[in-house]
Order: C-alpha cells, then structure tokens, then sequence
C-alpha cells in the first residue's frame, strides 16, 4: 500500500505545472547589468504577462538609434507548460520626465507606455514607481 501511495504522489508532481518567473537586471554606473530580482508570485506573474498581452498590436519596429540605454532588462522565463514558447526579453527606458516608459521587446520592436498599465508594469518589475525612481 505504501508503494502504490508513493507511484501515486509522483505521478501527480510530474505532470504539475509550474509558472513563469521573471529575472530583472538593472544598469549599474558601469554600463552593465547586474542581476537586480526575481519575480516567483503567481499573481505578479500573470499581471504582467496579461499587461504585455494587452499591447501586442501597439509594437513598433525599431528602426530608431537610441541614444538613452534601457535602466532595466527582464526576461520571461516560461516553464513546462509553455515549453514551445521561448523565454521572451524585454527592456524598460524611462522617458526624461518619468512620465512614460518606452517597453522594448528584443531584438526588434517597441512601444510608449504612459498610462495605468505602464505603473503597474514598472512597479512590479522595478519595485518602484514610475514618477519616483530609487
């Protein structure tokens, strides 16, 4: 019976879904990224994939030199139940009044985010908020 009860427990935790978590980085003074946080709650999980969903038909093509370099990087990390999607990278540049965000998403496009999404965007990632940075 003991044996049946262990085949059972394992059967169940092999077949579990996991999360995606999302790895942050930010620039330091050296122009380099170091590794920042790492975001495990469910629930701040899905609010950004959710934000990024909603704006899929707002990508530009980046075709512009930027001259500002993004303050922070975060990656997507899918897990088992999206293993046919890769993990996706994303950069954040603050505008120079902090009242909108420029969103990359690598290698190629972009978009201009101002409104309540965008705060909740940069709060969960950065741990701050989008009009007063740390």
């Amino acid at each position: 019976m003991y044996f049946i009860l262990i085949g059972l427990m394992t059967a169940c935790n092999s077949g579990a879904q996991t999360i995606p978590t999302i790895k942050v980085t930010k620039l330091n003074e050296n122009g380099e990224y170091n590794p920042y946080r790492e975001i495990e709650n469910p629930e701040k999980v899905k609010k950004v994939v959710n934000i990024l969903d909603e704006i899929q038909l707002n990508w530009r093509d980046n075709k512009v030199s930027w001259s500002e370099v993004p303050q922070y990087q975060f990656t997507i990390n899918h897990m088992k139940e999206q293993e046919t999607k890769k993990d996706e990278k994303y950069e954040i540049l603050f505008s120079i009044d902090r009242v909108s965000i420029y969103l990359f998403k690598r290698p190629d496009k972009y978009t201009i985010m101002s409104d309540k999404e965008a705060e909740t965007l940069v709060e969960i990632i950065t741990g701050e908020t989008l009009a007063e940075p740390k």
